[in-house]
């Protein structure tokens, strides 16, 4: 699963593309601001950041669709 956001002109992320999950009733928010998500922190640190041990209900994959 990923998801790839674009820095607005006046500073949020937009999520522009996803894979591996349905974006529509994901919880994940289509705009990101400032540094306190994950998202924010990795853009900070300029380097991909993987995350191996999600809980299950944090993401549902869609496969097979």
């Amino acid at each position: 699963m990923g998801a790839f956001y674009v820095r607005e002109a006046d500073g949020p992320l937009r999520r522009t593309a996803s894979f591996g999950f349905d974006p529509d009733s994901a919880s994940v928010p289509q705009t990101l601001a400032g540094p306190d998500s994950l998202v924010g922190q990795t853009v900070r640190a300029r380097k991909l950041t993987h995350v191996a041990q999600v809980p299950s209900t944090r993401c549902h994959p869609l496969i097979g669709r």
